[in-house]
């Protein structure tokens, strides 16, 4: 696409969609296709521990998890020459009321700088909003 449109140098990966046994060998094999790896987008979503949220989730359980995955996925970005972990902000609550929203945004911010400190030098969060 990108060599008849010149719209997309590159290409986000979804982990775990995308998930691969090499990240090297498929970033060599991008370079050979004249392709740059993008954005690492973490699915946050899928699973039931993240019904409530992830980060800000109530539940340590799952914000640890979600850590964990973020964290994996900043070690993707090394590997693949990526300099965006692209965050989807999914609070998982449906009504005023479900859970505490000041508490829930102190957990998003002590998330956040935890996941800051792994992030690759150079690296940034591209942080999306619902």
């Amino acid at each position: 696409m990108h060599k008849l449109s010149g719209v997309a140098p590159s290409v986000a990966l979804h982990i775990p969609w995308d998930k691969t046994d090499d990240w090297t060998d498929l970033k060599d094999y991008a370079d050979q296709k004249g392709i740059t790896i993008g954005a690492i987008n973490p699915n946050l979503f899928q699973k039931d521990e993240y019904k409530l949220g992830f980060l800000c989730s109530p539940f340590q359980e799952s914000r640890e998890m979600a850590l964990v995955h973020m964290t994996g996925c900043c070690e993707i970005m090394k590997k693949t020459g990526s300099d965006i972990l692209s965050v989807w902000l999914a609070d998982g609550i449906n009504y005023a009321g479900q859970d505490h929203l000041m508490r829930r945004k102190e957990l998003l911010e002590d998330g956040l700088m935890s996941l800051y400190k792994v992030l690759p030098a150079g690296g940034r969060m591209l942080l999306k909003l619902m």
